[in-house]
């Protein structure tokens, strides 16, 4: 199995690749990775990829423009 690392960093720029967030994280932040041309995905990304012991594509679990903080990447509450 491959480790990836990836540092945990409040300040968003464009060393990063993309944000894990979900309702937790901050409008402002959302609205700046956005900005920057991040993709924003959920963290059932991470919980998917530590299961399947690979790092999965992140496009399935992309957080879509305006949905509700409340809601997931995949359409479930």
């Amino acid at each position: 199995m491959t480790v990836l690392a990836g540092n945990l960093n409040r300040v968003l720029d464009k060393s990063m690749t993309l944000v894990v967030g979900d309702s937790s994280l901050p409008q402002d932040e959302e609205q700046r990775a956005r900005q920057l041309g991040l993709p924003v995905v959920s963290t059932e990304w991470v919980i998917q990829s530590l299961i399947q012991g690979t790092q999965l594509s992140h496009e399935s679990f992309l957080r879509p423009l305006g949905r509700p903080s409340g809601s997931s990447a995949r359409g479930e509450n």
